[in-house]
């Protein structure tokens, strides 16, 4: 396998990269429901889904522990149902955080 470096400048937010390989068909899985535990987001990060679940412990298959969004990242949960921010959720000063 082979690694290419690829830089992207100039581009406007939000964007979306397919990466492609020959004799493969692009595939792209929306998922219903994202539960996210145990995680510190820190760059830039677009979830899209139906319903997103996020804090301490918001499911049993996965290690328990709180959700921080540090300072300087740039966070959008865009779920078409619902978007439940449990014990455990949080966002530090100076960072980005929008659900829609």
């Amino acid at each position: 396998m082979m690694n290419y470096p690829v830089t992207f400048q100039d581009v406007v937010k939000p964007y979306y990269v397919t990466i492609l390989r020959d004799g493969y068909i692009p595939y792209l899985k929306n998922p219903t429901t994202v539960y996210i535990q145990n995680q510190t987001l820190s760059s830039l990060s677009y979830i899209s889904c139906q319903t997103i679940s996020a804090g301490h412990h918001v499911t049993d298959t996965q290690s328990q522990g709180d959700v921080l969004i540090q300072s300087g990242a740039n966070v959008t949960f865009d779920a078409t149902g619902d978007i439940l921010l449990d014990k455990g959720f949080s966002v530090a000063l100076g960072a980005s955080f929008e659900a829609k």
